[in-house]
Order: C-alpha cells, then structure tokens, then sequence
C-alpha cells in the first residue's frame, strides 16, 4: 500500500510533538510508520466515509484511504497534547457561549 504525508502533517507533527530538531526525512518516516502500523481508533468526518484516526507509537494521526493509497492528513500529536487541547476546548465554552480573549487577557463572552 502506498503512503502519502501531507505538507499539513509533516508541520503539525513538528508543532504538536515539540519537535523542531528532526530532520524531514525522519518525521516523514516516523508518520508512514504510525500509517501503516496504526491501530484503528475511530471514524473522522469525511465526505466519502474513509478518514480516521490511528494511534501508533505515542502518536495520534488522521489518514484518508482511497483505493491501495493511504494519505496522512495531521498528525494530532502524543497523548499529553491532546488531553491539553481537550482541557482548553471545555474552557473556552461555558453554556454554549465561546469565551474569547481581548487585547488585555481578560475573558469576554460572547
């Protein structure tokens, strides 16, 4: 099976795991690695019902599969960043308001 990293992927992988030092040909190896060893762990939203998510090796991504071609998309990052994301997603929403930050730091609800 062939697999394709997404420019996307190759950034997020970097910006999510903290790690700017790797060259590009170690993040590429390191998501087709997690692409094909990956286990299943749910169905994504996609318009052709082929995108999910799979975890390998510390490291959540999102892959397409079309036909013998599996495409990374992002990569979500380890199991630290992601419990982080979550913490902030239930922050930022009280009550079905999104809270925003105005130049000064201080919460305005809106």
């Amino acid at each position: 099976m062939r697999v394709c990293i997404s420019e996307h992927a190759i950034n997020r992988c970097r910006e999510r795991l903290f790690d700017y030092t790797s060259c590009r040909k170690a993040i590429i190896d390191r998501l087709k690695e997690a692409a094909i060893e990956g286990q299943h762990i749910r169905m994504r939203p996609g318009s052709l019902g082929n995108c999910f998510e799979l975890y390998s090796r510390g490291i959540f991504i999102v892959v397409m599969k079309n036909n013998d071609k599996l495409t990374v998309i992002t990569c979500l990052g380890d199991n630290r960043y992601r419990k982080w994301v979550k913490n902030q997603e239930i922050y930022m929403k009280v009550r079905g308001r999104v809270l925003f930050q105005d130049q000064y730091n201080n919460l305005i609800i809106r």
